[in-house]
């Protein structure tokens, strides 16, 4: 009788231990498939940001670079696009702001170092009166020196490409702990 009691308990207890063992796979699986969605998305996002924030800087350093050289060469200075400068520099705080967010701290505070790279030329130019016989001077000081836009640009890609391994590694540590 007690073999009977037995099978009887293993008919019953098997198929549910089956299905706890399936059950607790499939979540798992699940939320490991959720966190590597979330992960990506949040790479992507940071890349988008990134990405925005040095051509909003390029564009700008573009836009006064060009009106710097039509200058040199014919003396005028009306290809200057003076809004779009200013709209450059306020929209950057806002994807530093968005990184922030995102928490990557390291990431927002390279961004707000070239963000002041720009936020000083920009008071510059609010300080500028853009005429003659004051034009030179103005729109020298104006232009970032290449060297400190080059350096702060790099020093943000260099903070994305930190942040990215940064996560990759720590995900990496969790998911050899889980596995030990």
């Amino acid at each position: 009788m007690t073999i009977d009691v037995l099978q009887l308990l293993a008919s019953f207890f098997g198929p549910i231990i089956a299905a706890s063992v399936v059950m607790f796979g499939w979540r798992r699986t699940h939320k490991d498939a959720t966190n590597r969605d979330l992960d990506n998305w949040r790479r992507n996002a940071l890349l988008g940001l990134t990405t925005r924030l040095l051509d909003l800087s390029t564009t700008r350093d573009k836009i006064i670079l060009h009106t710097w050289n039509s200058y040199v060469s014919d003396g005028s200075s009306h290809y200057a696009d003076w809004a779009g400068t200013k709209s450059a520099v306020v929209a950057m705080p806002g994807i530093a702001e968005q990184v922030r967010l995102l928490q990557a701290p390291q990431l927002a505070s390279a961004m707000e170092e070239l963000i002041r790279l720009h936020d000083d030329s920009d008071s510059t130019l609010a300080d500028a009166h853009l005429i003659e016989p004051d034009l030179q001077d103005d729109l020298q000081n104006i232009m970032i020196d290449d060297d400190s836009l080059r350096t702060a640009h790099h020093r943000v890609a260099i903070a994305f490409e930190s942040e990215i391994d940064i996560k990759a590694r720590i995900k990496s540590d969790t998911t050899r702990k889980e596995l030990s």
